[in-house]
């Protein structure tokens, strides 16, 4: 699979790749000017103009973009400060990124914007959100990639969930300032005077995420039965496009951070998509029947603008959801730093954490030129090129959907060292088996974190940081009674094998370690305390293995322990033919 490529040349924004005319609602599907169906499979650029304080890991200390700035600016002055801004929103779309979004599948992106960057200053010249957003928008034409603009963070702040509006609570929010209001339209006037001919923006995501109370008692407005604050602004917002643009799409979300969609029927537009944001849920029809019912109501589109975060395995059941009940989606996000839940997994640089143990009080200051470096270094880290790209994530989402095929997560070759964490690519109950493996909070209200160390892959198996010299860092955390992994490996030859395994095993229980390969029992060993969980040993034991590929499962009898690795190693005078 390419990841990174580098794309063709092509003409300047005036002279878009023509696409197959603008996309637009025709009764409950989106079409092109052929009315061809067009389901928009979408990844999300979160982070990218609107910081979000748990992406950044300063949730307690710089929650809001505002509050990151601030504290930005105290520690390397306004001028640095613009600086790193300006390299950060270049560096986190590139040619490269929308080369790698197309390669992996993906045939749209939706562009979380900031009012901000859009905001002109006297002498400033051309505010740099539209040059960064002129850039995206070219490279996605010319990649037929569509592009949805949504409006991430508002003037003032649509939501009291400030981390996702960037709202101010010592300021108006969007809601309680007329002014915040008008510059909203403004801002969307302007955005539809430059892209009204431009068909490969798809649509125009008018508010991100409202939740709001206007009237009830739920601070995010999940009670609101009326709305008609949120309906007032979408429709004056909507009218106001539609003296520049009759052809883009419109896409309208709830309150309830786009889910509470009451009172907003009937639309006040031909032309619109209504998209719901769908988290931490089960995957059936019955979890988002209502968006359903809406859809078959009001004869319009329905669109699912944020889902994600969360396992692999909830990943394939959402895609299969979606594709069964013809519905687009968008995946968020595209990047994170340090985490296993997205496509590309960034790197803090050297350095970062001592700025951000300063903002908690918990370290000294950072001279102004060793801080500019190192937030200069996080801007550049946030390129594709310099991402791992979890390729776990990728097949879930892209290949996993409609089977339940395992496959090698590596080629394991034995004779030779197999690593516990480089089990098979699939789902729980197919690849692994682990009480906990996806998280489905908002059904349940049962907080599940699937992976408990966070770390490696991004499936049920807890895999945490180890430092036993057989492994690459990784192992598998605290393997459970009746939890299992599954190995595809090649024999070069039939014959016994002895295999090494590294265990830890800080209870003092002996834990049972049992070798199966289908529902044949190859080995059974016991895995004596060690004393503490850091603290690995080697147990030995033979099985019998055939030439070439099979799987194994390392299958665990009783709890608890570590595991790390397994060398297998032929016992050449034991050597047959099958």
């Amino acid at each position: 699979m390419k990841i990174v490529g580098v794309l063709c040349a092509f003409l300047l924004m005036v002279t878009f790749v023509s696409a197959q005319g603008f996309l637009r609602a025709n009764g409950e599907k989106v079409v092109d000017e052929n009315n061809k169906e067009v389901v928009l499979q979408s990844i999300n650029f979160g982070n990218w103009m609107v910081m979000e304080g748990y992406m950044m890991r300063t949730e307690d200390v710089a929650p809001t973009q505002h509050a990151f700035k601030a504290k930005t600016i105290a520690l390397i002055g306004e001028a640095n400060t613009k600086q790193f801004y300006d390299a950060w929103l270049r560096n986190q779309i590139t040619e490269a990124d929308i080369d790698s979004i197309k390669n992996w599948g993906f045939n749209s992106v939706r562009l979380p914007i900031h009012y901000e960057y859009f905001t002109a200053q006297k002498g400033k010249g051309q505010p740099i959100g539209y040059t960064v957003l002129d850039n995206v928008i070219k490279w996605c034409a010319a990649a037929k990639i569509y592009v949805v603009i949504d409006l991430h963070a508002a003037p003032g702040g649509q939501g009291k969930d400030s981390n996702i509006s960037d709202y101010d609570t010592t300021k108006p929010s969007l809601w309680e300032s007329e002014a915040n209001k008008q510059a909203t339209i403004d801002l969307w006037v302007n955005l539809a005077k430059r892209y009204a001919n431009q068909p490969y923006v798809a649509a125009y995501d008018i508010i991100n995420e409202p939740n709001w109370s206007f009237a009830g008692k739920h601070p995010h407005g999940c009670d609101e039965t009326l709305n008609i604050p949120l309906k007032e602004l979408m429709t004056r917002i909507t009218q106001a496009i539609r003296t520049i643009d009759k052809k883009h799409i419109v896409m309208v979300e709830g309150n309830c951070w786009g889910n509470n969609y009451k009172n907003i029927f009937p639309l006040w537009d031909n032309n619109m998509v209504v998209s719901f944001h769908k988290y931490w849920s089960n995957n059936d029809a019955a979890t988002i029947q209502y968006i359903l019912d809406i859809r078959k109501q009001y004869n319009v589109p329905i669109w699912c603008g944020e889902t994600g975060e969360n396992s692999n395995h909830h990943f394939t059941t959402t895609r299969e959801l979606f594709d069964s009940l013809n519905i687009g989606f968008a995946w968020w996000p595209m990047k994170k730093f340090d985490n296993i839940t997205c496509f590309a997994n960034l790197t803090f640089p050297d350095g970062y954490k001592d700025i951000t143990d300063y903002w908690r009080g918990k370290g000294p200051k950072p001279s102004k030129e060793t801080a500019f470096k190192t937030l200069m270094q996080l801007a550049e880290n946030v390129k594709i090129q310099h991402a791992k790209i979890n390729k776990d994530v990728w097949y879930h989402l892209f290949q996993q959907q409609g089977n339940r095929n395992t496959m090698a997560f590596t080629q394991h070759s034995v004779p030779g060292v197999v690593q516990a964490v480089d089990y098979d690519l699939g789902m729980d109950g197919f690849a692994y088996a682990d009480d906990d493996f996806e998280d489905r909070r908002v059904s349940t209200g049962k907080n599940t974190s699937w992976n408990i160390g966070r770390q490696y892959r991004n499936d049920g198996v807890d895999i945490i940081k180890c430092t036993d010299a057989s492994t690459k860092g990784f192992c598998v955390n605290k393997i459970n009674k009746g939890e299992w992994v599954q190995y595809t490996i090649d024999a070069a030859q039939a014959g016994d094998y002895e295999i090494s395994l590294s265990v830890s095993n800080g209870d003092k229980e002996v834990g049972e370690l049992k070798i199966l390969n289908g529902n044949e029992v190859l080995s059974t060993v016991d895995i004596p305390t060690t004393g503490d969980w850091k603290k690995f040993s080697t147990i030995k034991t033979n099985v019998r293995l055939q030439k070439g590929t099979q799987q194994l499962r390392i299958f665990c009898a009783s709890p608890h322990y570590n595991f790390a690795s397994m060398n297998f190693s032929l016992k050449s005078n034991t050597v047959y033919n099958r």
